[in-house]
């Protein structure tokens, strides 16, 4: 698709790359759609916030303007999916992919439980491997950044100056964009000791009346890579970023009692057995896998969805794919990701069934656990 206007969208495209890694981003430009897109190179600061800023300051004579990474592996047909995505949210700013560990993920899933084509940012940066940006908003923060310290992540700065300007942060569900985790030289800026980080939803063609997100729960319980613990995070539009949260354990309300609690981690573990085989309790220790059940039980009580809403034989394929990586998502660090691969259905039953236990709470539990 070229820069001609569809439902008053039009785009303009750029790849930010460094000199060793130049051959990726011609690679990429060669499945983008036109105009070509500019590939701008590192100009030797070694710093992504200057790269960035570099391929923002390229927007053009279009609506919109997309950065993506040397290392992004787009969906065939990109620029028409964007296209129809950037045309429900027209004033956002919208990620086209965010990895399976991120708190971010969290609420792509639940998006994709809900039906809805995209989700609230809600980590302290910006997931920036594959952005849209309004062109307005892309060429400020082109010249906003050029003002900061070139040490600073180029996610956090997107991050906080799209805060101050009050534009929404989204991320499409499904993502649109695939990290390219085989073909590509080891990290530059240091996160190799992340893991492997994929897509937290990449293949199902998106929802034709996914509406866009309408904003997101205040609370959202996660269970991240780094410390695999169950923890709830204020993602009110006022909360100061942060990384690290309350143990859910701590903040649950009173209603819950504990050891009713792991009577119904026991019952899903029993079910999800009956149904799919014991392989999931030899794959991971019991003490993760109650931190994992908590971490979701706990959303079932603030997404807002029923129990009924998530019998397995209800999900589409959006959906399906989005909870397939919640174990890559957490434990790729400790477990090879191809073990935790066999284990996959086994996962989207025990997510979906610590749900379905925390949705059917009174109506005065969840309430509780809303308003902290």
């Amino acid at each position: 698709m070229n820069t001609d206007t569809y439902r008053g969208i039009s785009l303009t495209w750029a790849i930010m790359t460094h000199a060793r890694r130049r051959e990726h981003a011609e690679r990429l430009a060669g499945l983008c759609s036109e105009p070509a897109p500019t590939v701008v190179e590192d100009p030797g600061a070694g710093s992504t916030l200057v790269t960035s800023a570099a391929a923002w300051a390229t927007a053009a004579d279009a609506s919109h303007h997309i950065v993506l990474q040397d290392d992004a592996l787009p969906v065939e047909g990109l620029a028409a999916r964007v296209v129809d995505l950037v045309s429900r949210a027209p004033d956002a700013a919208i990620s086209l992919f965010t990895e399976w560990g991120c708190r971010t993920a969290t609420r792509v899933r639940i998006a994709a439980l809900a039906g809805e084509a995209t989700a609230p940012v809600v980590d302290p940066y910006v997931p920036s491997l594959a952005l849209v940006l309004p062109t307005p908003v892309a060429l400020a923060f082109a010249e906003h950044a050029r003002g900061l310290d070139p040490a600073t992540p180029d996610d956090v700065a997107l991050r906080g100056f799209l805060n101050d300007r009050g534009v929404r942060q989204l991320v499409s569900v499904p993502n649109l964009v695939e990290h390219d985790t085989n073909g590509t030289t080891p990290s530059l800026t240091g996160n190799a000791f992340q893991g492997v980080r994929r897509s937290v939803c990449f293949g199902p063609p998106p929802r034709v009346k996914g509406n866009a997100s309408s904003g997101s729960a205040p609370r959202l319980a996660h269970i991240g890579w780094m410390r695999a613990t169950a923890e709830v995070f204020d993602d009110s539009p006022q909360a100061p970023p942060a990384f690290v949260g309350t143990p859910v354990a701590q903040a649950l309300p009173e209603q819950v009692e504990p050891a009713r609690l792991t009577e119904r981690f026991e019952e899903t573990i029993t079910r999800v057995a009956r149904e799919h085989g014991p392989e999931l309790t030899r794959v991971l220790h019991r003490t993760v896998l109650f931190e994992l059940w908590t971490a979701w039980y706990a959303n079932g009580l603030g997404s807002g969805l029923r129990a009924e809403h998530l019998e397995r034989g209800r999900l589409d394929p959006v959906a399906e794919a989005a909870l397939g990586t919640v174990l890559p998502g957490v434990f790729r660090r400790y477990v090879p990701v191809e073990t935790l691969e066999t284990v996959r259905e086994h996962a989207v039953e025990f997510v979906l069934d610590a749900m379905r236990h925390g949705a059917a709470e009174p109506a005065r539990v969840r309430e509780t656990w809303l308003t902290g």
